[in-house]
């Protein structure tokens, strides 16, 4: 399994490049990235201000060979600075110069005194002990280190997490959008996800033991109704359900924080938190708990069927015993399968979901840079995609061996 890992791990930066490749190719011959009037027809027309579309081809290097295109925004080779960036490293850097002046004074000074210092103890006590070195201050030296780091002109690049600046606020990075939006998803696609498997597996094993029951087709007939409810409908119907209850009865449907939050203290602010995460929880886990219920209940049939669960039963093992240890792990294998096509859908978002109840997280900022045509966070949320499908895909596999030890990769089983 570790041989199988390391040839995974080797073989995932090869294919992360084709798919960059792929979406960067895709990606300059949208309008205004190719540089061959489209962006000059979107700045007249209004649709684009001048400095977006300098932002534009500044991150996707207008006017260059595409292969050195493609080379500059990964981050292989590193475009020319510009004026602006010189000027600002010129400035940081002279005050980097000013810090070591005043910090070769204060040792200068110190050595003086310290020197003085010694004259007297020889002339008045007749000390010979020799004045200790004058040394730097510790803390001015480490200010000046991070001010001489900071003053260098920045690496650019894909490899170097830098995606360049957004089209629609030309003033802020891709990068710092991400690390915005990418928190609010990541905490309620976690608690969407726990929701799910803690709520599905036990209805699909419930199903399975009981089936042809009057519970199993119940619990069939609502799975299938939810099922094929669309989740923007959903959304809707909550929102109008809300509106018409009482104030008392009413949950909040739009943001993730209160009003106030700044001034609030950790608990009222993190049940505040949960009745504005109800809502867009609810509306998101309906779907993909009928599904992979199904999943299970259809897994766990198959499973309850085989002979060696006959074998088990024949033996005198009781029926939970039966069910939870010896059926289950092995009807797990499907349901693995789904869980690492979780992890891009964790981090990306949902967009219906972000969008309607105004949550800003990365579905949302997605959405509106398609909405506005911000490029550059385009080709960040393609490529974190991209990573997220291949680390979802290599995640799965192991899990398999985790739950079948019988499945060996390195043995082509």
């Amino acid at each position: 399994m570790t041989t199988y890992i390391l040839k995974r791990l080797l073989l995932m930066p090869l294919m992360v490049l084709g798919i960059t490749l792929v979406s960067f190719c895709v990606i300059i011959l949208a309008p205004g990235t190719s540089g061959k009037g489209g962006g000059s027809g979107d700045v007249r027309s209004g649709k684009l201000t001048q400095q977006q579309l300098e932002v534009m081809q500044r991150t996707f290097h207008v006017g260059k060979p595409i292969y050195l295109r493609y080379l500059y925004w990964l981050g292989v080779l590193q475009p020319e600075a510009t004026q602006a960036e010189l000027v600002e490293a010129r400035r940081k850097l002279a005050g980097v110069r000013e810090q070591e002046a005043f910090l070769e004074d204060r040792v200068e000074d110190e050595r003086r005194y310290r020197a003085y210092v010694a004259h007297l103890d020889r002339t008045l006590l007749g000390s010979r002990d020799p004045a200790s070195p004058a040394t730097p201050d510790p803390d001015l030296q480490k200010t000046i280190e991070e001010i001489e780091v900071d003053a260098r002109v920045p690496l650019r690049g894909m490899l170097f997490l830098d995606f360049g600046m957004s089209v629609t606020t030309t003033s802020v990075s891709v990068w710092q959008k991400i690390k915005e939006a990418l928190p609010v998803t990541l905490a309620m696609n976690l608690i969407v996800v726990i929701v799910i498997y803690l709520s599905s597996l036990p209805i699909g094993i419930h199903s399975a033991t009981h089936q042809n029951t009057f519970s199993d087709k119940s619990t069939t007939v609502l799975l299938f109704v939810l099922y094929s409810l669309p989740s923007f409908w959903v959304s809707i119907l909550m929102i109008k359900l809300m509106v018409s209850l009482p104030d008392y009865l009413r949950l909040p449907f739009q943001g993730i924080f209160p009003a106030g939050a700044e001034e609030m203290a950790t608990l009222p602010l993190l049940w505040a938190c949960t009745k504005h995460l109800a809502l867009p929880v609810a509306a998101q886990c309906y779907g993909s708990l009928a599904l992979l219920s199904r999943f299970m209940r259809a897994s766990m049939l198959d499973v309850i069927r085989s002979d060696f669960v006959r074998t088990a039963r024949a033996k005198g093992c009781r029926e939970t015993t039966v069910i939870y240890r010896h059926a289950l792990r092995n009807s797990l294998i499907p349901i693995v399968t789904l869980l690492g096509g979780l992890l891009p859908g964790l981090l990306g978002g949902s967009v219906i979901i972000e969008t309607i109840f105004g949550i800003p997280g990365m579905g949302y900022l997605g959405y509106n840079a398609v909405l506005t045509r911000d490029y550059t966070v385009l080709m960040a949320l393609f490529t974190a995609s991209a990573v997220l499908t291949l680390l979802g895909i290599l995640v799965s596999d192991i899990l398999y061996v985790l739950v079948d030890p019988r499945i060996s990769f390195e043995k082509g089983r």
